[in-house]
């Protein structure tokens, strides 16, 4: 729901060419294959973001990128250089949009007036930056215990490996 909100803001702030910086594997509707986790979750709320606004998703907007902030400089200059850049951009993770940032602002424009950056995350160091990150908060650490009780309770027993099963306990 997070991919969602953040493509539903910048789509309901008037922006609608939206470039969606992605992980580096192909997520787009050519691909043949099924394509699960983080990535392929928040590019599925982006696209459903687009859907319930109307407008049609295109999978031209989307950018494979090494999750950088290097990475996210280059892609900024190949996205500039398009015959129409975009107005605004999603990144799958922070550090990708920390790296558009920081070359948008060399490159002299201002955000969000000229560009629009959402990063996913809201990793430390997005607020160190100038102007501050606009970003996705999720919460690591609570993400991080109930990861570990799934893990004691599958080591225990209580989980079976493939998830299923909530409560259930191995027969001794």
């Amino acid at each position: 729901s997070g991919a969602y909100q953040a493509a539903r803001f910048l789509i309901e702030a008037g922006h609608r060419r939206i470039a969606c910086l992605t992980f580096e594997i192909d997520y787009s509707t050519a691909h043949h294959g099924e394509l699960h986790g983080v990535g392929r979750r928040r590019l599925d709320g982006y696209k459903r973001a687009f859907t319930d606004a109307g407008l049609p998703w295109n999978d031209q907007c989307l950018f494979p990128t090494v999750a950088s902030a290097a990475a996210g400089a280059e892609a900024f200059h190949r996205l500039m250089a398009l015959p129409a850049p975009p107005t605004a951009i999603l990144a799958v993770a922070d550090i990708i949009a920390i790296g558009v940032l920081q070359a948008a602002v060399a490159s002299g424009l201002r955000i969000p007036d000229d560009l629009a950056i959402i990063g996913y995350d809201d990793i430390p160091l997005a607020s160190w930056t100038t102007p501050a990150l606009t970003t996705v908060h999720q919460p690591i650490l609570e993400k991080g215990e109930i990861a570990t009780q799934q893990l004691l309770s599958r080591i225990a027993g209580e989980i079976p490996a493939d998830g299923r099963g909530a409560g259930w306990r191995r027969a001794h």
